[in-house]
This record gives structure tokens, C-alpha cells and sequence, in this order.
């Protein structure tokens, strides 16, 4: 009698390790891109920080160069930051995610000290001032895109609204 696998048992087991794959990639993908996000936001939040104190001190936001800020803006390996003002109401912190997954994180700083995080494609948020009252949104058209899957893991569904 010979020893040995038929035919069908390969196949089934090439099936299974196919379908055991096909799920666990994204989700391997996903978590990955979650721990990079997750490096970049502490960066983005100690800029944001700085950005803060520079304004106390100085009554202007420090702009498109962090040359002057309290702390060194770290080497990020997989993202790139650019900062601007939002008129005279408060500040931007962008970092745009380099690679294949493209999207961007946002952290805007208002003059009374409020801040707001948004995730999205290149549609940077609004900041208004009405009365004294601000408020920061975002409208971004990314539903059913890679952008939105890996906004959504960032945030937790949360990408547009600014409360993550």
C-alpha cells in the first residue's frame, strides 16, 4: 500500500490556508497601519503642543517653519509634516502619510486653545471663528476607498468629525 496525500487533500488544504490568508492579510494590514498612526500622532500632538506654547509666548502661530519651537520635530520614517495658519484663528498641523495608503492626519489648534483631529484624503479642515466661538470641520468624499478603511481603523470610525 503506497503512503502518501491524493490530489483532493492538497487541494483542500491549499483551499484553507487560501481563505485563512485572504482574511488575515487585512487585518494584519490594518493593524500595522494602526501602529504607525500611532507613532505619527504622538509626534503630531508634541508638535501641537509646541505650536501652543510658541503662541502663549509670542502671540502668533509659528507658521509654516518649527524652527523656533521648544522641542525637535522628529524624523518620521513613514510620514510628512507641513504646518500653516488658519488666518488669524489658529493653526494647522498636517501629516501626510507617504506610500501607497495616502491619506492624511490633521490636528488644528484654535487662538482659545481647542483642538480638533481629523484623518482624510487632501481636503484640509476649516477652522472658523464666529463670534468668538470656534469650531473646526472637515468635509471629505473618501467613502469606499483604501483612504476611508484606513481612516476608520485610525479613529475609530471616527475620521471627519474631530472628536478622536
Amino acid at each position: 500500500m503506497k503512503k502518501g496525500f491524493t490530489l483532493i487533500e492538497l487541494l483542500v488544504v491549499v483551499l484553507i490556508i487560501g481563505i485563512l490568508s485572504a482574511v488575515a492579510l487585512p487585518q494584519y494590514t490594518t493593524a500595522v497601519e494602526k501602529a504607525r498612526s500611532t507613532e505619527a500622532l504622538t509626534n503630531m500632538s508634541a508638535i501641537a503642543q509646541a505650536g501652543e506654547r510658541y503662541f502663549m509666548l509670542n502671540n502668533i502661530w509659528p507658521g509654516t517653519s518649527v524652527a523656533n519651537l521648544d522641542i525637535e520635530v522628529p524624523a518620521m520614517k513613514y510620514y510628512t509634516p507641513s504646518y500653516a495658519n488658519s488666518g488669524t484663528n489658529g493653526w494647522i498641523v498636517t501629516l501626510h502619510r507617504n506610500g501607497s495608503a495616502g491619506y492624511y492626519l490633521y490636528t488644528v489648534i484654535a487662538n482659545d486653545g481647542q483642538m480638533w483631529r481629523f484623518c482624510g484624503s487632501t481636503t484640509a479642515p476649516t477652522l472658523t471663528n464666529n463670534a468668538g466661538v470656534f469650531s473646526a470641520t472637515m468635509t471629505d468624499n473618501v467613502e469606499g476607498s483604501e483612504i476611508e478603511k484606513m481612516c476608520n481603523a485610525i479613529t475609530s470610525g471616527k475620521a471627519t468629525d474631530g472628536t478622536w
